[in-house]
């Protein structure tokens, strides 16, 4: 039986609630905010447009003219490196999720295989980036869009692997031996049968992984200079003989919040389902 929830307790709730959400989405309201002021309006900590302040578009007509090529080269390198390396890990994170769902290894449980690769995304990345660097030098993949693709893919991937494979649990394998009976090879029922179900898996861990790749900022900045700098490195060079220029870096960051939005537009469907599936169980 559900027990009755008291008008205080559902008060008590909602204004959490309400607490939460103001603190989550006040960056973002001080990011728009900040990018409307003018340099004195930001530093006299005026908040409220049209009351306190006028706002202008002029720190959003001067980085697009002076700095539009930095800022898009950016935003086109986070793209392609966040997407490839995203896809990457889905593709190998669902094989293997698929194999330690379906597979009972024999010298290593499935437990501890799973384990392992979880301990590896615990590594404290500053710890490894100096090693990485000694690596990716050796191949001269420093600076360049192949080296934070190869990174990212293999810090996604432990992560992608587990996901996976708790969606693929929800998968009934009986489907699977019905396909197999009427004629259906292995890797036809892995593409027919088990991926279509698997749409809401897929597009929450690509969306997880993209955002990670999107927003990392440290590997970027130890193993980029020139070439291949994402949107993260773009943002934090808004600065100049005064300091750093608030306005500035709040118009760059609300550019780069614009390809991840669109993104999380396009496949959110599949992501509510993705996030409720396995909530309910029995």
């Amino acid at each position: 039986m559900y027990r009755k929830i008291s008008r205080l307790t559902k008060t008590i709730i909602w204004i959490v609630i309400i607490i939460v959400t103001i603190w989550m989405i006040f960056p973002f309201i001080w990011a728009i905010t900040t990018s409307f002021k003018t340099p004195s309006d930001v530093y006299q900590n005026k908040f409220v447009p049209f009351i306190q302040f006028i706002p202008t578009l002029e720190h959003w007509f001067t980085e697009i003219k002076q700095k539009g090529p930095e800022i898009f080269k950016g935003l086109k390198n986070s793209f392609i490196v966040a997407s490839v390396s995203s896809l990457l890990a889905l593709c190998l994170g669902t094989m293997a999720g698929y194999s330690l769902t379906r597979v009972q290894f024999r010298k290593f449980s499935n437990t501890n295989i799973m384990t392992w690769l979880l301990s590896l995304r615990m590594l404290v990345p500053v710890i490894i980036v100096i090693p990485y660097f000694f690596l990716l030098n050796s191949v001269n993949l420093i600076d360049t869009r192949v080296g934070l693709i190869i990174l990212y893919t293999t810090f996604n991937l432990p992560i992608a692997i587990l996901i996976m494979r708790d969606f693929i649990k929800e998968v009934p394998i009986e489907l699977e031996d019905s396909a197999l009976v009427d004629g259906c090879s292995v890797w036809s029922t892995f593409f027919r049968i088990d991926l279509p179900l698997l749409k809401p898996g897929l597009a929450t861990t690509f969306i997880l992984c993209f955002a990670f790749s999107w927003n990392e900022f440290l590997f970027a900045l130890s193993l980029t200079y020139r070439k291949a700098t994402t949107i993260p490195i773009i943002i934090m060079g808004a600065e100049s003989t005064r300091g750093i220029e608030f306005w500035y870096i709040s118009v760059r960051s609300l550019l780069a919040i614009i390809p991840p939005l669109i993104l999380v537009l396009f496949v959110q469907r599949y992501i509510i389902r993705g996030l409720t599936m396995g909530a309910v169980k029995g």
